[in-house]
């Protein structure tokens, strides 16, 4: 017994009891011969070897991480062509398979043993009908140029110590839909991120000139709060005044809350209640 790093490919026939039962030994020997040859072609097709029949299932072995999931592939494909031949849909074949990469040991009769025939065997019964399911090992060793992949996420399984990353093999018209559906994305997502900005304009520059004048005084010439070049230079006088009569101001503003500062209390005065105020500080302050 040697060892060697090998990719091992599971396929299950799904409803294989089912199916058989149903049918006479002679039926069932012809089914069994026809799969057989069938998995045995496209095997030889991408340089594997065939390694037993397991009854509803097959075991393959592939040098070619990448040829082993081209074949998977391939198999499905061409048993979907096959079953859109046949009338009755409990005669449709349909396979899970799952692959994994790893070191196998290897007897003298070319079976093989290890942790990779595990996972990959763990893997086909995780997978769907007519899917291709790897793991990681697999994924990493593979031409990611040849084969277009979906990630699963870790999936633990039984007998095997860590968890496994699963990735499921996308057909031809899966890869298109899902590069349509990227674009798609993309364009959706300009065009929110066009919307987003243009709300900020509409919305956020009308805001923007509101702080940024209410943040400090008008200019004299500014008929929004009726200020004029008088009223604002005794404004001005009164300010300093006031900080040399804190004590008056404390008299004078505790119960109405009144500053001569530039918050928004005096924002909301009228003309003619600044003009009032002003006449009131200069008869304390004089």
């Amino acid at each position: 017994m040697h060892s060697k790093t090998l990719t091992i490919l599971f396929a299950d026939i799904q409803g294989y009891t089912k199916r058989t039962s149903r049918q006479s030994r002679e039926q069932n020997q012809n089914f069994i011969t026809e799969i057989n040859d069938f998995i045995k072609k496209y095997t030889k097709e991408f340089s594997g070897i065939f390694v037993k029949n397991l009854g509803d299932g097959f075991l393959l072995t592939f040098e070619s991480p990448t040829n082993a999931v081209n074949c998977g592939k391939r198999i499905q494909k061409e048993i979907k062509t096959r079953n859109a031949n046949i009338l009755k849909k409990e005669n449709y074949v349909q396979f899970r398979i799952g692959i994994s990469t790893g070191e196998v040991s290897l007897d003298e009769n070319g079976d093989v043993f290890g942790d990779a025939v595990n996972i990959a065997s763990r893997i086909e019964t995780f997978a769907e009908p007519n899917e291709v399911f790897i793991s990681e090992s697999t994924y990493l060793a593979m031409n990611k140029v040849e084969v277009y992949t979906q990630d699963l996420g870790p999936q633990q399984f039984k007998n095997v110590l860590t968890e496994v990353r699963v990735y499921k093999v996308l057909t031809e018209h899966e890869q298109s839909s899902n590069g349509k559906m990227q674009e798609k994305i993309k364009a959706k997502g300009l065009h929110v991120l066009l919307l987003v900005f243009f709300s900020l304009i509409v919305i956020g520059a009308p805001i923007s000139f509101y702080y940024f004048f209410k943040s400090k005084p008008q200019s004299k010439a500014d008929p929004v709060h009726k200020w004029n070049s008088k009223i604002f230079r005794q404004i001005l006088q009164l300010e300093r005044k006031l900080d040399r009569f804190k004590e008056a101001e404390r008299h004078l503003f505790g119960p109405r809350n009144v500053q001569l500062s530039w918050d928004d209390s005096l924002w909301e005065k009228s003309t003619r209640q600044i003009e009032n105020d002003i006449r009131v500080l200069e008869s304390i302050l004089e």
